[in-house]
């Protein structure tokens, strides 16, 4: 049994916090680096289990 899934693209991405770094990207090894950077500086969210 297939699952889909869809989402709305503009309000994915107005959630992004790091979109504006990924604007003049040329690859994905730029955007993996911009992504990492952004990563390294911010403070992330304690993972937590998810309920099921």
């Amino acid at each position: 049994m297939a699952i889909y899934f869809s989402f709305d693209l503009d309000g994915l991405a107005s959630h992004s916090l790091y979109l504006d770094r990924l604007e003049n990207t040329i690859g994905m090894r730029q955007v993996s680096r911009r992504i990492a950077e952004f990563r390294e500086a911010i403070s992330p969210r304690v993972p937590r289990a998810f309920p099921h």
